[in-house]
């Protein structure tokens, strides 16, 4: 993701300064960079989906079960196709619980973190027989 990153920036946005605030406001707050800003969340978002489709199942099945990695990615990929508006729906759960632990200083992840691995579990186990 950063090496993509830095080929967008690089390609569409070049003369921006290298501070990161600086970089930060002048992506978000600028006309100029929209297009940039936009293929950026397109890119990261395609990129999301394709890790979180390849691990959803396939992590905890590998932990469960004696299975090969190629397995586990199929079995990960059938089971996102199968049911894919309430994958999509987890991965959205699961990206704003962890702002909010990252917005609460990481505290919240003390509590969040547990009970998403719980619910992950329970999810794969309802889907993978």
């Amino acid at each position: 993701w950063e090496r993509i990153s830095s080929l967008l920036f690089a390609f569409l946005a070049p003369g921006i300064a290298p501070d990161l605030l600086a970089l930060l406001a002048e992506i978000h707050l600028s006309v100029e960079h929209r297009d940039l800003l936009l293929i950026w969340i397109l890119v990261g978002g395609i990129q999301a989906l394709l890790v979180f489709s390849l691990t959803v199942i396939s992590v905890p099945l590998l932990l469960d079960r004696p299975t090969t990695v190629g397995i586990a990615i199929r079995t990960s990929l059938r089971a996102v196709d199968a049911n894919l508006l309430p994958m999509l729906a987890w991965g959205a759960i699961v990206v704003v619980l962890t702002a909010i632990g990252f917005l609460s200083l990481f505290f919240g992840l003390i509590v969040l973190m547990p009970l998403l691995g719980h619910a992950t579990w329970h999810a794969y186990r309802d889907l993978v027989e």
